[in-house]
């Protein structure tokens, strides 16, 4: 199961994605410390995190995501039925102030999938890296995005969650990755602050052709709308890699 939690934080405190890591702390504590130790224990995250602007006056969506039944309990039902009114993050001294708290209808890995399948998708997309993005390659963290690194990584998670639905097959991703290019783009370099650590990245927008048989067209849309979900790129969990596609 897939979900995502929107929680409308308000400050007059001047914040941005970069209080990513200090979320992640907070969401920490609201978990139960058992399934704390067990995301500790595992190598891929069921989740994803990051805070973006709107467009009122100091107001910030705070947006949590997860990847399978389990997580949806231990995170999202959690954030949910917390009384708390503010949140403060105790290392910058900030209160956000909660003003509603958002479920979105959740969406099985079948239904994402029927929903690729069943009907032509589309040959291109506009991929949006809402929050800084970055792939670490050979230990350097990368300022342009690689579709030979998004790939691996969706299917890697799809088919680490996903029980029923198998997209493992090599032969498929290496085809994903011969099939598709990315033919324009509108990026801007920069970096994500984590406590002392300045990390390179990326943000803004790109297109993406895809090509081949239209299986693999709807395979690719697949996992790019899988992407709203798992974020893409490196430290999805500590509010990098948020992105959307149009």
């Amino acid at each position: 199961m897939l979900s995502t939690l929107d929680i409308e934080l308000n400050t007059e405190e001047k914040i941005n994605y970069n209080i990513g890591s200090l979320l992640h702390g907070l969401l920490m504590q609201k978990i139960d410390t058992n399934y704390v130790d067990f995301l500790h224990n595992n190598s891929l995250n069921p989740y994803s995190q990051y805070i973006l602007k709107t467009d009122r006056p100091n107001c910030y969506i705070w947006r949590i995501s997860t990847l399978n039944q389990l997580a949806y309990e231990n995170i999202i039902q959690p954030l949910l039925s917390d009384s708390s009114k503010s949140y403060i993050l105790n290392n910058r001294n900030i209160e956000l102030k909660i003003a509603k708290k958002t479920i979105m209808p959740n969406t099985s890995y079948e239904e994402l999938a029927n929903k690729c399948f069943e009907n032509e998708t589309r040959k291109k997309i506009t991929l949006k890296f809402i929050t800084p993005t970055t792939i670490k390659t050979n230990g350097d963290y990368q300022i342009f995005p690689s579709l030979a690194a998004f790939y691996p990584s969706l299917l890697n998670k799809w088919n680490n969650f996903c029980t029923d639905i198998s997209l493992s097959d090599e032969e498929t991703k290496q085809h994903l990755i011969n099939y598709s290019k990315i033919v324009d783009y509108n990026l801007k370099s920069t970096r994500f602050y984590m406590e002392n650590i300045k990390i390179n990245s990326f943000i803004g927008k790109i297109d993406i052709r895809f090509n081949g048989p239209q299986t693999l067209v709807n395979i690719s849309n697949l996992l790019f709308e899988y992407a709203k979900y798992t974020g893409i790129g490196a430290k999805t969990s500590l509010g990098m890699g948020g992105v959307t596609n149009g």
